[in-house]
This record gives C-alpha cells, sequence and structure tokens, in this order.
C-alpha cells in the first residue's frame, strides 16, 4: 500500500507547489491536479474494500513509477501555464459571438432529439443492466451512419456551450441565448445515458466546475451566487441517473461501486504496466487515421491478464500504451507538451479567444483520462481536428473587438 501512499504524496506536492505559484487551490490547473489527486487518494479506500490484491506486491513498483512518470508529464504543461496573470480576455465580435453560439445550439439540439427517444426507451426498461450489455456487447439500438456521427459529434461540442453560456453571462443582456447555451450543454448527457453510461454527467460537471474557475473573477458576485445554487440544482438532478445506473448494475453495495468508478484509474494502470507481455490494441484510440489513410483498422480484442482486464478504466496512459506502443506514448507526451507550450506559453496579461479552444481540449482529455482515453472514438477524433480548426479559425479573426476583464468593465468595439 505505501507505493500508492507514494504516488499519493508526489502528485500533492505537485498540487501544492501550483497553489503556490497561483496563489490559490481554486483554479483550473489547481482542480485538473485535485481530480487526479482525489481518484489516487480514494485507490487506497478502494484497494482493500474492492479486494485488489496483486497491486499490492512489489513487483508493481516500477509499473506505479511508469503511471506516475507519464501522469505528472502530461498534467505539466497545466503547473507551467500560469492562468492567474490573466486580467482580460478578447473575443470577437458579438455578430460572430451569435453565430457560433447559434450554431452550437442548433447542432446541441439536434443531437438531443436524436438520441432522447432512445434515452427514454432504455430507462423505460426494469433492468438498465441488460439493457446496457444489450448495447456494448449484442448492439443492439445502437445508432450509425452519418446522422449519427454527426449527432455524436454535436454532443461533444457541450464544453462550447458551457464555454459560450459564461461568456454571454459576463457580456451581459442574453438571458434567452443563455438559457439555450445551458440547455445546449446537456446534450452529451443525453448520449452517454444512451449507453447506460454515468460519464457524462461527471465529464459535465468537471467541465461546468473548470470553466466556473476560469471565468469566475471576471463574474459580478450575484452572478457567482446564482451559479452556486443553479449548479447545485442541477447536479442533484443531474446525478439522479447515476445512482439509478449504479444501482442497477451493482447489486452489491453501491458505494463500493462508486469507489471503483473513481478510484480504480490508477491501480488498473499499474497491473496493466506489470504484466509481462502487455496487451495492446494498437490504432484502437485513432479510427479517424485509418479512414483517412484508407489503412485497415487492426482489430480490436478483448484481454484478461494480470489482474486486470481491457475493458476496465486505466486512466488514459493505459489507453494510449494500448493503442500506439511505449514509443507512440513517448511521442505523444513530448508532442502535446511542446504544442501546448508553443501555443500558451507560460500565461499572459491578455488571453485570446482562440487560444481558450486548446486550453479546454487538453482539459477534457485529462479530466476525463482519469478514466480512460474517451476521444477513442471516430466522433472523440473529429472533436479534436475540430478544437485544433477552431484555434486557427479565431486566431485569423480580429479579436479585438470585445474585451472582458477582471474588474468587471466591458469594452464593446465600435
Amino acid at each position: 500500500m505505501f507505493k500508492f501512499i507514494f504516488a499519493f504524496i508526489i502528485v500533492f506536492i505537485f498540487t501544492w507547489a501550483n497553489k503556490n505559484k497561483k496563489g490559490s487551490w481554486f483554479t483550473p490547473s489547481g482542480f485538473l491536479l485535485f481530480i487526479y489527486l482525489f481518484s489516487i487518494g480514494l485507490s487506497l479506500i478502494h484497494i482493500p474494500i474492492n479486494d485488489v490484491p496483486f497491486v499490492l506486491q512489489d513487483k508493481y513498483w516500477m509499473p506505479m513509477f511508469i503511471m506516475l512518470v507519464f501522469l505528472i508529464a502530461f498534467l505539466y504543461p497545466f503547473i507551467f501555464y500560469n492562468e492567474s496573470v490573466i486580467r482580460q480576455i478578447k473575443l470577437p465580435n458579438l455578430n460572430v459571438l451569435n453565430i457560433v453560439s447559434s450554431i452550437i445550439i442548433i447542432l446541441s439540439f439536434y443531437s438531443i432529439v436524436y438520441y432522447l427517444p432512445t434515452v427514454v426507451m432504455v430507462f423505460s426498461s426494469s433492468d438498465l443492466a441488460f439493457m446496457r450489455d444489450n448495447r456494448y456487447i449484442s448492439g443492439e439500438y445502437v445508432e450509425t451512419g452519418i446522422f449519427n456521427t454527426i449527432a455524436s459529434v454535436s454532443a461533444s461540442l457541450y464544453w462550447f456551450a458551457i464555454l459560450l453560456f459564461f461568456i454571454y453571462i459576463i457580456i451581459g443582456g442574453h438571458k434567452n441565448r443563455c438559457k439555450l447555451l445551458f440547455i445546449s450543454s446537456i446534450s452529451n448527457i443525453i448520449h452517454v445515458l444512451t449507453f447506460v453510461g454515468r460519464d457524462g454527467v461527471v465529464t459535465w460537471i468537471f467541465s461546468f466546475i473548470f470553466l466556473y474557475l476560469f471565468f469566475r473573477d471576471f463574474l459580478q458576485q450575484e452572478s457567482r451566487n446564482k451559479f452556486k445554487k443553479y449548479a447545485i440544482i442541477f447536479g442533484s438532478i443531474a446525478i439522479l441517473p447515476f445512482i439509478m445506473i449504479s444501482a442497477s448494475r451493482f447489486k452489491g453495495s453501491v458505494i463500493k461501486d462508486l469507489l471503483s468508478y473513481y478510484a480504480q484509474g490508477f491501480p488498473n494502470g499499474c497491473l496493466y504496466f506489470g504484466i509481462d507481455d502487455i496487451p495492446k490494441n494498437i490504432g484502437s484510440g485513432f479510427p479517424l487515421f485509418y479512414e483517412f489513410t484508407g489503412l485497415q483498422l487492426p482489430e480490436s480484442y478483448r484481454w484478461d491478464e494480470g489482474g486486470t482486464q481491457s475493458w476496465v478504466f486505466g486512466t488514459f496512459v493505459k489507453s494510449l500504451y494500448s493503442s500506439l506502443g511505449s514509443q507512440g506514448l513517448i511521442l505523444v507526451c513530448i508532442f502535446a507538451l511542446i504544442i501546448f507550450i508553443i501555443i500558451m506559453g507560460k500565461g499572459n496579461y491578455t488571453l485570446s479567444f482562440s487560444k481558450i479552444f486548446i486550453y479546454m481540449l487538453y482539459f477534457q482529455i485529462l479530466s476525463q483520462g482519469v478514466f480512460y482515453f474517451m476521444q477513442y472514438t471516430r466522433g472523440g477524433n473529429l472533436f479534436i481536428i475540430l478544437c485544433f480548426a477552431f484555434y486557427f479559425i479565431f486566431k485569423s479573426i480580429n479579436n479585438d473587438c470585445i474585451v472582458i476583464t477582471k474588474s468587471q468593465n466591458l469594452n464593446l468595439a465600435k
């Protein structure tokens, strides 16, 4: 167990250093580090309660170091970047924001309307566990085709809706648009519920808290109080399907299941790297590459070795290693660090709107990565491409038309 206490201490040291550098625990980067700190901390309870004995053996010290090194390496850009120095954000003009937000609203509502009948059908069943097995194993009720791809990619844009929701709140005077954007943000929750999944609720909460912390100092105190009130109300409602799914899938202790859900990633990652001949599903995380190149996508297979399985959480580190191998994982880690530093820098007084797309893309991959690499689907791959496309598009647009500042002053260009 000491190896996991050691891992917790190391991540805590980085979290503490991040707090000292940025002057507060309540920063976006601090929240991201806390997601992993909390998960590793809960693993100390998860391991004995859910009986995961193998990972306590001495042979797993090296696999633990491998996991820890890659985790810190991928998280380092958020420690390096100092978001606390930002005093103003330059946005496109209001017409551009209105066009973009309207497109997001239309696509999100399409996704909600497309998937909602399936959600109603699935949750009308008395056995959600059976419905989940049908969708994942037999493929029953699974939507396919171009319309499903559009709906899936549209659902992944939910954090764009949350981002624009906060921006319009700060600008003021757009109550109806704010309501539509907030409703749009639940598109991914609806999408994930079609698979009787819980991830949609969790990732929505992650994104909302992250963006609230990012924009907190740009919000008036009255708006902050409203956010807290409505977030608690909505969170309480959204958590109901999460509990229903947990109760239906696990007939034993729901508490044990919730512990396993959130805390299993790091221990399973250690078990994975402790396998002598580590199993891989090369290419499984990037199907779009094979579509673009015309190459044959290697067939994935399920495996059960070394006290862990291919279908359990093992963090994004396990997912990427399985899909890319050791050299691929190292190259992606180095490439991701370089790209982040080139685009974001160390942090400046002024932040352009275009950079937020890269900042949030990294957060999405890493925060959701406490479970696994969630962008492994065709829609997820497209989402990554879209974020970079939006970065280059908005970088070419004049961002000096609207300036929001932490002093709550708003400058609208004439």
